[in-house]
């Protein structure tokens, strides 16, 4: 037989692992896989020899493989083996978590890179973080870091790709709260807008700012923006500000919207009535009922004084509304009472005028009042007259009562004139005479006519002289 076997390499190509050390070996005859062949079907014996690898090699290495038949012919042929390096590169130890302190949310960070190792060599070191730019002094790593916690990722790998990472923790902590501007310094109270129960009031604008980024802002209470309407009362509006490190400050004040706004009344109409027969007042008037509005009351208190009668002339009623909030105003209603009763004249029970010593007398001007009556107050008149002898006797005369409304009534009052002054007689002069003769008397004695005045008549003058 002078046929040459066929070497076939294994169907898989052998693994080769590198130790720690970085060295391996491949065992001799580790490549006979029973896959070579013959020609005669004769036993074909397989043999490779021990190689020895190291962290150089690592990758496809050729190996050759020795088919040598029962003829002692052979056939050599080049095999593949992979030389492996599945050791993971090793480090001293994760840098520790670190938890510092920042002001202005911007903190410089460093740590020591640890100590590596690799049974081939160490291919490099890297760090990850989000968000953070890092740089390397010699094995000094420095970032700057802001308020917050983050992840720092560590990553080894050599130079086979084998890797290992950890990670470690970076809390930056922020000591300065969130600033609020804008908050108003005092409360604020207001009116109510014209017409209504509430306000729209502005007290600028509220802002938050911190040195970190990633501060809320909000509106615990009450209103969020300037420039809502707030309801009547007292409202109190709260802000906080929360920065990314949980840090809050807050904006507190209060806004009390007051009614300062009069209700508006409307009262009844004026009226007039009569007085109550016989006196000078009138009672059981029916005013009828004021009505309010308000911009806020939703019951308003309507109230008046009303007095138990009503005085002749104008009443003033004043009605009040009140709508609760200390807010009232008034409206003035007149009742104006009105005297339409007549007076009643009633004369004296008796006038006697005496005429004087010129036969006249006078009848003084409203002479004959006293005694007329009216359910308010009057005036009598009567005229002056001036009597005289024509008159002597009982006279009529008008005497007319008018109160103060204007009601009049007139009555007709008897007036005795009178004249009790005696005639004023002169007698002539005493005279002597003598006796007739041969008798004792006279006669033919001639008297004189005694002579007489009177304030009124014609008068009538006679003697008792007789003849003998």
């Amino acid at each position: 037989d002078t046929e040459v076997p066929v070497a076939i390499c294994p169907t898989s190509a052998p693994v080769v692992t590198l130790d720690s050390e970085g060295n391996g070996t491949l065992a001799a005859n580790a490549l006979a896989g029973g896959q070579s062949s013959d020609n005669c079907m004769l036993t074909v014996v397989e043999t490779s020899e021990e190689a020895m690898f190291d962290c150089a090699e690592t990758g496809t290495q050729m190996v050759a493989l020795t088919a040598t038949d029962g003829s002692n012919n052979t056939h050599t042929t080049m095999c593949s083996v992979t030389v492996s390096d599945n050791e993971d590169p090793t480090f001293s130890a994760c840098p520790q978590d670190q938890s510092v302190i920042s002001s202005n949310c911007n903190q410089l960070v460093t740590w020591v890179s640890p100590t590596t190792a690799d049974n081939c060599g160490i291919d490099e070191l890297t760090y990850s973080v989000p968000g953070v730019i890092l740089s390397e002094i010699g094995n000094t790593v420095l970032g700057q870091f802001i308020a917050g916690n983050h992840t720092v990722t560590m990553n080894l790998s050599d130079v086979n790709g084998n890797s290992v990472s950890c990670s470690f923790e970076i809390s930056v902590l922020d000591t300065e709260p969130p600033v609020i501007t804008g908050c108003p310094s005092s409360n604020l109270t207001v009116n109510t807008d014209p017409g209504l129960c509430t306000a729209q009031v502005s007290y600028g604008i509220i802002t938050a700012s911190d040195g970190c980024p990633g501060v809320s802002f909000e509106a615990i209470s009450g209103h969020g923006s300037s420039g809502d309407t707030f309801d009547m009362g007292e409202t109190s509006v709260l802000f906080r500000a929360t920065d990314a490190s949980n840090l809050s400050v807050e904006c507190s004040f209060t806004v009390t919207v007051s009614d300062n706004e009069n209700p508006v009344i409307t009262c009844p109409d004026d009226i007039a009535v009569n007085t109550d027969p016989g006196v000078c007042t009138a009672s059981n008037v029916t005013l009828g009922q004021a009505s309010a509005t308000d911009n806020c009351a939703t019951i308003i208190t309507i109230t008046n004084v009303v007095p138990e009668s009503y005085e002749e002339g104008a009443n003033t009623i004043v009605w009040t509304a009140d709508d609760g909030n200390g807010q009232s105003t008034t409206c003035d209603q007149i009742v104006t009472v009105n005297d339409n009763q007549f007076p009643v004249a009633i004369c004296p029970e008796s006038v006697e005028l005496i005429l004087d010593e010129n036969g006249s007398v006078t009848l003084a001007e409203n002479s004959l009042g006293g005694n007329s009556t009216d359910n308010c107050s009057t005036t009598e008149t009567s005229l002056e007259i001036i009597f005289d002898c024509d008159d002597i006797g009982t006279t009529m005369v008008s005497l007319t009562v008018t109160d103060d409304a204007g009601n009049s009534a007139s009555e007709s009052c008897s007036v005795t004139i009178s004249d009790n002054i005696d005639p004023v007689i002169a007698c002539p002069d005493d005279i002597t005479v003598n006796t007739d003769p041969a008798t004792c008397n006279a006669t033919g004695v001639t008297l004189v006519n005694a002579t007489a005045t009177d304030n009124c008549t014609t008068i009538t003058i006679t003697n008792n002289a007789t003849e003998p």
